[in-house]
């Protein structure tokens, strides 16, 4: 699970569970967005994406595509809830493995 800013996409949290799967430090992750860890051919979709949040309640779940630490790339199912983070416009993240 992690959390970004609605307005930067940057990450402000994010859980040892993230950490694990995407292999890239806890310090790594806070210093990135999380348009770092999609294809490129993903952030547009992304983006559009993100405009138009979940109101209330989680959001469907959602296949997406990461990149991983090394480039490779991972298939996850995405669950989103908007939340106030230290009082910023915030969503929180689970992402799990997709099932093939």
């Amino acid at each position: 699970m992690w959390i970004f800013d609605q307005e930067s996409l940057a990450f402000l949290d994010v859980n040892q569970a993230a950490i694990e799967m995407y292999g890239y430090s806890r310090q790594e992750f806070l210093g990135m967005t999380i348009l770092d860890i999609r294809p490129p051919a993903e952030v547009p979709i992304l983006v559009r994406h993100t405009l138009h949040p979940a109101l209330a309640g989680p959001s469907t779940r959602e296949q997406w595509t990461h990149k991983i630490k090394g480039g490779d790339v991972l298939k996850v199912e995405i669950t989103s809830w908007q939340i106030n983070y230290q009082g910023r416009a915030a969503e929180l993240v689970r992402a799990e493995k997709a099932k093939l």
